[in-house]
């Protein structure tokens, strides 16, 4: 094989690769498919705080009517603890000195996810992503 045509075959390949990347989206391997989270209806939505010092955000979740009835339409409980109350102990153990937290634990009480972000948005990213709902 010359030179001539060597050079030939690899500006063929080249033009192949980009036009194969701009019609694909910029990769030529197929996009992955998404993982479908299991619904896990009965999911509890809990937030620790220190109630002493509660944050807005804390604050604008418990007085959301709106956002309340939607958690408990779309099957998820909701809960507050302060880090002082015994049944809180096991959780505050596991996401350390950070308040609030927002717990995202399953029916059997597992934790699904944990976030410092206290806002109705982040937490319905999180029941949607970790629980299905």
């Amino acid at each position: 094989m010359t030179r001539s045509r060597i050079a030939l075959n690899v500006a063929a390949l080249v033009l192949l690769v980009v036009l194969g990347l701009r019609s694909f989206g910029g990769s030529v391997l197929p996009l992955p498919l998404p993982i479908a989270v299991t619904p896990k209806p009965g999911s509890w939505v809990l937030v620790i705080e220190e109630s002493a010092e509660r944050t807005t955000e804390v604050a604008k979740l418990v007085a959301d009517q709106a956002w309340l009835d939607a958690l408990k339409a779309r099957q998820a409980k909701w809960r507050i603890l302060d880090d002082d109350q015994p049944e809180a102990a096991p959780y505050v153990a596991a996401v350390g000195p950070t308040r609030p937290t927002v717990l995202i634990l399953g029916p059997d009480g597992a934790v699904l996810a944990t976030s410092d972000q206290v806002s109705r948005n982040s937490i319905d990213q999180l029941l949607k992503d970790k629980a299905g709902l």
